[in-house]
C-alpha cells in the first residue's frame, strides 16, 4: 500500500446507539474502522477521536484493495467544506470488520458511523486516502 504521509489530522467518528443495541458492539464496530482512536460512551452515543493519519488506515486499506476510490472520491469532495470532510460507514458491516461507505444516513438500518477528517493539508489527506497504488 500507499506509505503513510507525515500529515497532521484530526479523525472523528460518531454513532448513535439505539435501545436496541449492545454499546459493545458499536464500540467494536468503530474500532474495526477506525484505528488507534480514544473512544468514548457519552449517553446513547459514542465518539471516537484521534490525532494520527494512521487510523485511517483501515479504510485506506479498503479503498486500494476494492477499488472504491471513485465514490469516496466523490464523497470526501462533495462534502470538503474548508479543512474538513466527513463520509458515512455502514455501522453493521463494520462490525464484520468491514468498510463500507453509506450515500445517506437511511443506508445503514442502525444508522451509520460518520467519520470526520480535518487537516490543514486536507486536499493531500484525501490524495493519499483514495490512492489505489498498489507498491
Amino acid at each position: 500500500m500507499s506509505d503513510i504521509p507525515n500529515l497532521e489530522c484530526n479523525v472523528n467518528a460518531y454513532s448513535i446507539i439505539y435501545p436496541s443495541e449492545d454499546p459493545q458492539k458499536v464500540r467494536y464496530s468503530i474500532d474495526n474502522v477506525i484505528l488507534n482512536a480514544e473512544i468514548k460512551i457519552i449517553n446513547n452515543s459514542i465518539y471516537a477521536t484521534s490525532n494520527r493519519i494512521d487510523s485511517l488506515l483501515k479504510i485506506h486499506n479498503t479503498i486500494s484493495i476494492r477499488k472504491t476510490n471513485k465514490i469516496y472520491k466523490y464523497k470526501l469532495y462533495s462534502n470538503l467544506h474548508n479543512d474538513q470532510t466527513w463520509v458515512y460507514l455502514n455501522k453493521q458491516a463494520a462490525y464484520a470488520n468491514s468498510v463500507v461507505i453509506c450515500n445517506d444516513i437511511e443506508e445503514s438500518p442502525l444508522g451509520p458511523i460518520k467519520v470526520s477528517i480535518s487537516s490543514t493539508d486536507i486536499i493531500e489527506l484525501i490524495t493519499w486516502m483514495i490512492d489505489t497504488k498498489i507498491n
